[in-house]
């Protein structure tokens, strides 16, 4: 389906944009998870 015509189904113009900003927003965050994880050292 167009994208296009998903926003006029689901009844919502700025949909596409919406789920953009969302998907944006958790990969951010998961980078602040990501940097503030604790350093792990392996010994061989």
């Amino acid at each position: 389906m167009n994208p296009n015509e998903w926003c006029e189904y689901v009844g919502d113009e700025k949909y596409i944009l919406k789920l953009l900003l969302s998907v944006l927003s958790v990969s951010v965050k998961t980078m602040e998870i990501v940097r503030n994880l604790p350093r792990l050292d392996f010994i061989d």
